[in-house]
């Protein structure tokens, strides 16, 4: 049975403590078997009171942590779930994190930026790379890793084959290319809930183009995020494959070419945005897919390309009357990046002239 966890004050981390001096830290390192939680984020900092014997489950810090997180944290060899978010920590990620062989989950951010500022704070800023010992953490279902300084490439990752849930975003100097590997993320049969989830990379400095086997994650029924990074190429049409998928958001990239015909198959999308890119043609379908999303309540953003129809009107496609251009509806900001126009394809008002016949 889990004890309670109660607030005392010999428990409590003064704004400015070291990580490694927070109480409950501390209580986790010299009870590393029965550790089985650590949360450092704007939460008070407690530590479990001692009545029966059982295990404790849980470890909260405050805002206000500073200073690095320590190679000790890879004794916490029954950690199985790992929070770090918004305090004053800095420096790396340690390799030992390797050692944390029963994580389950894990979550790490920095403190947000400065208002006003796209850069983020000095301190409280994690930086150095993703440590490649987290292709140890074989029992990962879920990793969150995002607004910090981390740079490098994303390690492999290959033997994650329990994950279903991967967000790791909004790294801006995070580079190197969507790997091959993923493919293999949440591939095995004891996977829960039947694989991948949700596989969000958007707004990191990834380039090059998107991989075939991204499109072997057949299971992915939740989201696929691509969006805000320097992608080009063209969208392999084995983007078919994800029957199960939701929400497809590949704005803001490089991407050209058609939005291939494979777009059909996905019948449960209800979200699409493929904005702010160079895409010239859309699928001969896409009326089709416009129409079934429209019943799904659900938003298609197409705006900021150089969409044409067959007979090369840039506002028509020759099949249906499909919004292209941002400027000529009603412009909507998008719900996941505020600050960026979109243009819903469903809109009533898209159409400056009278459509194609």
């Amino acid at each position: 049975m889990l004890l309670a966890l109660v607030p005392t004050a010999s428990a409590q981390c003064s704004p400015g403590s070291l990580f490694e001096d927070c109480a409950a830290f501390k209580s986790c390192l010299a009870r590393p078997s029965e550790c089985l939680r650590l949360d450092i984020q704007d939460a008070p900092c407690v530590a479990p009171m001692d009545g029966g014997g059982g295990p404790w489950s849980e470890a909260n810090c405050s805002r206000g942590i500073v200073g690095t997180i320590p190679s000790s944290i890879g004794t916490l060899t029954a950690l199985q779930q790992l929070s770090i978010g918004e305090t004053g920590i800095s420096g790396t990620i340690p390799m030992s994190i390797g050692n944390c062989v029963a994580l389950n989950t894990i979550r790490i951010a920095s403190a947000p930026p400065l208002a006003g500022s796209d850069r983020f704070r000095e301190i409280g800023a994690l930086s150095g790379t993703l440590p490649p010992s987290m292709n140890s953490l074989t029992r990962l279902t879920a990793i969150r890793i995002y607004n910090t300084q981390l740079s490098g490439t994303l390690p492999l990752l290959d033997k994650l084959t329990l994950l279903n849930n991967l967000n790791v975003f909004a790294l801006p100097r995070l580079t190197g290319t969507v790997p091959d590997w993923i493919a293999t993320l949440g591939s095995s049969p004891a996977a829960t809930d039947g694989g991948m989830v949700i596989a969000a990379l958007n707004d990191n400095g990834l380039s090059g183009t998107i991989p075939e086997a991204l499109f072997q994650l057949t299971g992915l029924r939740d989201s696929l995020s691509l969006a805000g990074n320097r992608l080009s190429g063209t969208i392999s049409e084995e983007l078919g494959q994800l029957t199960r998928l939701q929400r497809l958001d590949f704005s803001n990239n490089l991407l050209s070419g058609s939005l291939p015909d494979g777009i059909a198959a996905l019948t449960m999308l209800q979200l699409l945005d493929i904005s702010n890119n160079s895409l010239s043609r859309l699928s001969g379908r896409m009326c089709a897919v416009r129409d079934r999303m429209a019943v799904l309540g659900g938003a298609c953003y197409l705006g900021e390309n150089d969409l044409r129809g067959d007979s090369g009107d840039p506002f028509y496609y020759a099949t249906c009357p499909v919004c292209l251009n941002t400027g000529i509806c009603n412009a909507a900001p998008h719900t996941i990046f505020p600050n960026k126009v979109r243009v819903p394809c469903f809109a009533n008002t898209c159409f400056p002239r009278t459509p194609m016949n």
